[in-house]
């Protein structure tokens, strides 16, 4: 389509062309090439010429653009920049009169700020997300929001079961069951391990292991390679599996990734009296990251170099999953 666009000097194929592009390369993990076709659209699009794409695709272009370069930059390790183009897209999508392409955006903009541990906006956008998917009739949005909102604020002992209770009966025909068992599998991995059942988070987080290997979709593989590591009981298990999961963010090219893993690498080394591989192991990403803001990832990075510098007791438990 890029090409015929080209080809033909039409500017809406080439929109579309570069917005197909883009989310193919994402789903692949090539997210240096995802960002420069969203962006070759977001720079591109105009309101007045591409609004009724909407019609034809059944998705505003920009949105899909916006979304996709959000998660792109913040893989990249462009953290302000991620999160003003999250901002951007979602102001963007209310604005338009498709409400399809709003409640797709809610959707996406919630699992955004779910993975940048913004807990409480993930919960206010899913909470938006779900109330427009109810409107709408849109059962797979209104069950996934739900269980968002669930992993987001409800009791620690009570969310597996009400995020369990979201999903029941919300597949939907055509969709690709492993696909779909993925997606939330990450999820449901944390809430095992904030409520304290390590041996079951270890069971799940393999299992979808598996299915990235049948689905081909690498994009979880680093989270729920370090999630099965933190649930190990021997430390050289533990060891090990964090190695495994900084390997595989680096492999990827996935930034964000590899600085999550190297945190709580760095962690256990510190809290096992190795505190020099966890300076040695920090020092690189965060001089990679300065400059950009306090989000979790690398305010607790930050801390945690700090406390291994001055030879503080460290916490082997990572802050995100401190029960609360």
């Amino acid at each position: 389509m890029l090409e015929l666009g080209q080809a033909q000097h039409d500017d809406a194929l080439v929109l579309l062309g570069h917005d197909g592009m883009a989310r193919s390369h994402q789903a692949c993990c090539e997210q240096q090439a995802a960002l420069e076709h969203a962006e070759a659209v977001w720079s591109s699009y105009d309101i007045v010429r591409h609004h009724r794409l909407v019609e034809i695709t059944g998705h505003d272009p920009r949105m899909s653009s916006g979304v996709t370069s959000a998660f792109a930059l913040w893989e990249l390790g462009r953290i302000a920049e991620a999160l003003e183009r999250m901002e951007v897209t979602l102001e963007h999508a209310r604005s338009l009169g498709n409400r399809y392409t709003r409640s797709l955006a809610l959707v996406y903009g919630s699992t955004f700020y779910y993975a940048v541990q913004q807990r409480e906006r993930a919960c206010r956008v899913a909470s938006e997300a779900r109330d427009l998917a109810r409107e709408l009739e849109i059962p797979v949005d209104l069950a996934f929001s739900e269980m968002l909102i669930a992993a987001c604020s409800a009791p620690v002992e009570e969310r597996l079961g009400r995020m369990m209770a979201a999903l029941a009966g919300s597949s939907e025909e055509g969709e690709d069951p492993s696909s779909a068992r993925l997606t939330v599998a990450p999820f449901f991995v944390e809430a095992l391990i904030r409520q304290g059942l390590f041996e079951g988070a270890a069971e799940a987080a393999t299992e979808a292991l598996g299915l990235v290997a049948e689905t081909g979709d690498r994009s979880h593989e680093p989270y729920l390679l370090m999630s099965r590591a933190h649930c190990r009981a021997d430390d050289a298990q533990k060891d090990h599996g964090f190695q495994e999961a900084l390997a595989c963010a680096r492999s990827i090219g996935f930034r964000l990734s590899e600085l999550r893993a190297s945190r709580w690498y760095a962690r256990f080394l510190g809290a096992t009296g190795r505190p020099e591989e966890a300076l040695a192991l920090l020092a690189p990403i965060l001089r990679h990251f300065e400059g950009e803001p306090d989000i979790v990832d690398l305010a607790d990075a930050r801390g945690l170099a700090r406390a291994l510098s001055s030879g503080s007791r460290i916490d082997p438990i990572s802050p995100e999953f401190r029960v609360r």
